[in-house]
This record gives C-alpha cells, structure tokens and sequence, in this order.
C-alpha cells in the first residue's frame, strides 16, 4: 500500500481508502489489552443499564454495550479497521451524544459522500408530506420552478427506507431528530466553527465513517438518474508505503505530533483562539445584535417579536477566558433592546444547537426567570472505580477538589441548598433499571461556581453575581423553537423553560409522517466528562 500524488486536499476515492484500511495488520494481544482498558472507562457511561433494558416509551433498539463487547473479544480478526469499526458502531447504537468513541485506524481517512449529493427535506406548502430534494434545487422551488424532481430512490432502495437505515445510528435518542441531521443545515455551521460535513448532513459525511457502498445512484421522479462517488479525505500530513507503516503511526501512542491528524475536523479542537467573526451567520438575515463569535445573535420578524438564535452553548479553549461572560452579557442586551422596542413576544431558535457549557444554559434561564430556582439533578452510575474515587475524597481539601464531580464534599442536592453529610449518602442512592446509581445531585454547586468564575461566566444570581430584578416576558409570550437536535446543554436549558418556567415549544422537520416529535431529541445527559477526565 502506498499514498502518493495526492492533491493539497488529499481527497482519494473512497474504495481505495476502504481498501487501504482493510490491509491494516492486526495484533490480538495489544487489541485485547485495548478492550480491557476502554471497559474500565465505559463503566462510567450512566446509561448502560437503562440500554440494555429501556422502557417502553423508548423510540431506539435496546443495546448491551458491555455484553457487546465481550462479543467483540471473542470475534476474530484479520485487520485492525474491523476491529475498530465494530467498537465504533457498538457505541454508536447508543445514539448517544455523550458517548463517544474514534479507535486508531478510524484517524487516516474521513469518508463522504460527494457533496453535491446533499439533501434537503421539503413540504410543498408547509403542510404536505415533506420529499426529498437535492439542495442545489433549493432556489428553483423557492423561485415557483416546477422542473426540479423530487428523489424516489437511492441504490435501488424507497428514498425514506434508504435514508431511515442511514439515519438510525445517528447520535441523538429520537428517530425524528437522527433524521434532520442527514439534511443541509446552515443553523449547524452558523458559528463557523463546525465542519463543512455539518453543512452538508450526514448523508453526505455519516460522522466520517464509511457508507458501505463506493457509489451512490439517486433516482428521481421524473426518471433521471445522478451517479454520485463516495470518495475520502486523507487526514495525516505524511505518506507511509506499507500497511504497517500506517497501522504504527495511527495506532502505536509513540509515534510524533506530525504524523497525526493534520486538518481539524469536528473530532477536535483547536489549540489557538477561534477568529471572531466579520458578519452574522451565514444564509441568516442581518442581526440587530450577535456575540463576536455568533453564538447568540438577535433579529426581528415584526413590530412585536424578536428572535434570539443560539446554535450551540459551546465554550472550551477556542475562544477567550470570559466567553461566557460575554455570551451571558450579549443575551441581555438583546432581551434589553427588545423590551425597550416594545417587542413583547420572543422566539428562541436553538436549532441544532448540540449543547456546550452547562452554566450557561443555568444563566440563560435565569435572565428569563431571575425568581425561579434553576432545578438540577444527576446521578452517577455505581461501580467500584466511582466508589473509590469518591472515597479517596474524603481526604482531599475542599479548596483542592473544588468542583470534580466525583467528589461529594462541594457537591450539592438538586435544589442548591444543602450539602452532603457524608460519603454514603452520596453513594447510597436507589436501583433503577437494575443498577445501582448515587443519590440525586445537582449538576453542580452554582454558588461555589459563580465564586470561582465571578469575571469569567458566573450563573446570575449565585455567588453574588447580579441578576435583572424582573421578569422580561411572561411564559406565554416565549415560544422555543428547536428541530429536534437539542442535546445536552441545550436539553437543560429547554426543560427548565418549559417545565419550571412553563413555556411553550414547538420542534419542526422530522421523519414525513403525520405523528409528533420530540423538542429534545438529543441526549438529556446533564454533563460530558471526556476520557481523560477519568483518568485525571
């Protein structure tokens, strides 16, 4: 195997990387260890057990991701991508965006369908069945044109059967909202800080992973057809001419930074601070106001409404050290001008708005209910590993634990006012879905965190952050928007609007049936803690 003549952008046919991957060399002692060690981590995953054993009302297959990797173990293998992809696609049947995995020889290529294969749903009159439409037809339909085809097949297969299959290891829990995320969105990269893969959806991208098929053949319904080739994106800056070469540098810890990942996907961060951005997100009128970022940004529909749109709650080390202070501060200049406009209705569009900071979901509701209490509640799932860590803090000093969320000492209950007594009575919680879990915490201690982060993003009202001292809409006048991917923070910030502050919402898109969708049809898992977490 050897990569050469690639161009600048390092974009091959799909097969031949497929190919590539499949000659990878396998060792099944290092594989094992691998399986052993990842165990140790996935036993903090809260939802194993509720996975294996879901209710009734849950919308997924059930999955036994542990019992699914015993399965793999006892597999065998000839190349380490197999073996790979399967851990991969066990996680991903979690539907969960809180879990994640990206084993080693998933890092070289990213693969994708071509681009101008992107879709988009689309209802004749709003109220019609949605079909299926390439997004280069968009400005025709739009236009009146009636010479643009809706798509009635893909491979051979019913459009709808084909892009279900597609969707169902998407990474949110509802089916309606796995399938808005196959379709182009200009809500997803309206920060600029997302992929062009989240521009296009994930029929174009799957999340990076190879579609199964090297060509993709739509049929439409006037009868034409689009051949479409499934290609890939080389994502190491150097070329290796052997298989064993490639399986070293992807999957042996030892190997130097610069035969590593060279482009940023939206697998990774950037070291440097994000550039700000020149304009309002793109495809997006002119903003009245917007954050630097485009986090949070504000227009105007009528004499009466003001929208505020908020496509992620993301902080982390691309932007500045008080980028929620100034999210917090935009938020309130916006609800300022509309008030004092006279606007007295207010939509709030969180349109694929996957999460990010929890304290700023806990802010926002504060600006809109400054009198109500931010409810909170999270359990950890019980194992030894848990216990132990959160034994061995009973030795640690309060200043020194501060807000590690495996340590009960700074921890508090669900309504902020009372801490733990013990080690036991936070370990000492109840069984549910036949697994032991801690007694019910808040996500964490708002006053001790507005303390700590009083000129970076406190939550208004704790730890002396101040706090508008009226309420700036009544709960009938505030409408939520969301097309179903709302997860994580996003999740928090809309359960607490529309049960503790009782407004109203509303989810659009979805599969093209005439039954109800989830608002929050992403993970409602109150907080991510990333691997190194743990280990830390």
């Amino acid at each position: 195997m050897q990569l050469v003549g690639q161009s600048s952008e390092k974009i091959i046919d799909g097969q031949a990387a497929q190919d590539c991957l499949l000659s990878l060399p396998f060792v099944a002692k290092t594989a094992g260890q691998f399986l052993i060690e990842i165990r140790k981590y996935i036993q903090f995953q809260s939802s194993l057990e509720a996975l294996k054993n879901p209710p009734d009302t849950y919308l997924s297959p059930a999955v036994d991701i542990l019992g699914g990797l015993d399965k793999i173990g006892n597999n065998s293998y000839t190349n380490q991508y197999q073996f790979d992809f399967d851990i991969r696609s066990l996680v991903r049947s979690a539907t969960d965006g809180h879990f994640v995995i990206f084993p080693c020889s998933l890092s070289p290529f990213s693969f994708f369908r071509q681009e101008t294969s992107s879709l988009v749903s689309i209802s004749q009159d709003g109220l019609a069945q949605p079909e299926i439409y390439l997004s280069t037809d968009v400005a025709a339909l739009s236009s009146g044109s009636t010479t643009r085809s809706p798509v009635t097949k893909i491979n051979g297969q019913d459009v709808i059967d084909y892009l279900e299959i597609v969707a169902a290891p998407q990474s949110a829990q509802d089916p309606d909202a796995r399938w808005n995320t196959l379709f182009l969105s200009l809500a997803a990269t309206a920060t600029g800080n997302s992929d062009l893969a989240s521009l296009w959806g994930e029929f174009v991208s799957n999340d990076g992973l190879w579609p199964g098929v090297n060509g993709t053949t739509l049929e439409f319904k006037n009868g034409t057809t689009l051949d479409l080739p499934t290609l890939s994106q080389y994502n190491f800056e150097n070329m290796f001419s052997s298989s064993e070469a490639l399986y070293e540098a992807a999957c042996i810890p030892s190997v130097p930074n610069n035969s590593r990942r060279a482009t940023r996907t939206k697998r990774e961060v950037n070291a440097e601070v994000s550039p700000t951005a020149t304009a309002g997100p793109l495809g997006f009128p002119t903003p009245f106001i917007r954050e630097p970022y485009n986090q949070i940004s504000g227009y105007t529909v009528d004499d009466d409404t003001a929208v505020m749109f908020i496509p992620t709650f993301e902080g982390g080390p691309d932007f500045p050290d008080d980028q929620d202070f100034v999210f917090g501060q935009t938020a309130q200049k916006l609800v300022n001008q509309a008030v004092s406009e006279g606007r007295t209705k207010i939509i709030i569009d969180l349109s694929r708005n996957g999460g990010g900071d929890t304290s700023r979901g806990f802010d926002l509701f504060k600006l809109f209910f400054p009198s109500k209490l931010p409810y909170s509640a999270n359990r950890f799932r019980r194992h030894d590993a848990l216990d132990l860590i959160a034994l061995s803090g009973q030795t640690v000093p309060v200043t020194i634990a501060g807000l590690d969320p495996f340590d009960y000492l700074n921890a508090v209950n669900a309504d902020q006012d009372a801490a733990f007594a013990s080690v036991e009575d936070f370990l000492e919680g109840e069984v549910q879905f036949g697994g032991n879990v801690t007694a019910i915490s808040a996500n964490f201690n708002f006053t001790l965190f507005s303390t700590t982060h009083v000129d970076t993003g406190p939550v208004r009202g704790f730890g002396g952050a101040p706090i508008n001292s009226t309420q700036p809409y009544a709960p009938e006048d505030i409408l939520i928007v969301t097309d179903g991917f709302c997860a994580s923070t996003c999740a928090i910030f809309v359960n607490l609007m529309t049960h503790v502050g009782g407004v109203r919402a509303l989810a659009f898109g979805g599969r093209p049936r005439s039954e109800p969708m989830q608002v929050i049809g992403g993970v409602r898992g109150s907080q991510f803690y990333g691997w190194s977490d743990i280990e830390n």
